[in-house]
């Protein structure tokens, strides 16, 4: 506790025992919270403030409300809030609920962060994609880990799966060279698929086929429920307060306040319009760029 505390106290020019006193009430639940006009100066004066690039704007600006809401008897002692840093962990526990931070110029489409640690995700999409550029004869058509999203991945996985239908049913294809390599790309994408346990999208013999939709639904479920599944965890929350302008002239907007996305992974709609976002006017779930993972959190858990 002591490293934000101390930052706290630097930034206010107070002691440790002169930080101010949090004059309202504030818990951590789903939906829009404001800070009441007599915490919002010291509130906007900590929400830049960070020891390094790991922690975000607003974190230390949260630690102080939630801990000083009644002056400390001890304020180097851990209180209501505390740091909770980690490769996969959520930066703070707040009230004993688990919240990640964000500071975005948005309430629903949050960047979630790379997701280049998740192994058997880029295995199974790489693979996917590996096998539809190899029937896709026109170069402008091929796709890549950095293009992707829900729509190509149901119709690269569709190509993938009536060409693993075909191959895998055929003896006698399975002998000419060219198409060796296909086949152990798709041995090793059913291998993957059954050790993250959504085995429904492998290979099911001749008479049934999963079919691109389920595929590329069941992949995209399964790198939802990992990334989410850490940060902030199931039954968390993901805190984003709402920032405005650039640089060094970044700063919190009252009015659009902080929200709270309470993640229950069991209630996320996780249904291909959602999804796809098809429909006219109608955002995409989630979408994939640069090797990031973008979430509408309004969508999926409305």
């Amino acid at each position: 506790m002591g490293n934000f505390t101390n930052l706290i106290s630097q930034t206010l020019g107070v002691g440790v025992d002169d930080i101010p006193a949090v004059a309202d009430r504030y818990t951590v639940s789903g939906g829009l919270m404001r800070i009441s006009t007599p915490d919002l100066d010291t509130f906007n004066r900590l929400f830049k403030v960070a020891p390094n690039k790991g922690v975000g704007n607003g974190e230390v600006a949260l630690y102080w409300l939630y801990n000083w809401q009644s002056k400390p008897s001890n304020p180097l002692r851990p209180g209501k809030a505390y740091e909770n840093r980690g490769e996969n962990q959520p930066d703070l526990v707040i009230n004993n609920r688990k919240v990640e931070v964000k500071a975005t110029k948005s309430h629903s489409t949050i960047d979630l962060g790379r997701f280049g640690d998740y192994k058997d995700f880029l295995n199974m999409v790489s693979l996917v994609m590996s096998v539809y550029n190899f029937i896709e004869g026109d170069q402008n058509k091929r796709i890549s880990i950095n293009q992707l999203d829900y729509n190509a991945l149901v119709e690269a996985a569709e190509a993938f799966c009536e060409f693993r239908q075909l191959l895998m049913g055929s003896k006698r294809l399975q002998e000419y060279k060219l198409f060796q390599k296909a086949l152990k790309s798709m041995q090793e994408f059913d291998q993957t698929a059954s050790r993250a346990g959504i085995s429904e999208i492998c290979y099911q013999g001749q008479n049934k086929r999963a079919g691109g939709e389920k595929i590329a639904g069941e992949i995209s479920k399964y790198i939802l429920k990992e990334m989410l599944g850490n940060k902030p965890g199931n039954k968390g929350y993901l805190c984003n307060l709402y920032k405005v302008g650039s640089g060094s002239n970044i700063r919190y907007d009252n009015q659009q306040g902080i929200m709270f996305h309470y993640i229950d992974l069991d209630k996320m709609k996780t249904d291909p319009q959602t999804l796809s976002g098809s429909g006219r006017g109608n955002p995409k779930g989630f979408n994939f760029a640069g090797g990031r993972l973008t979430l509408n959190f309004t969508k999926l858990f409305s």
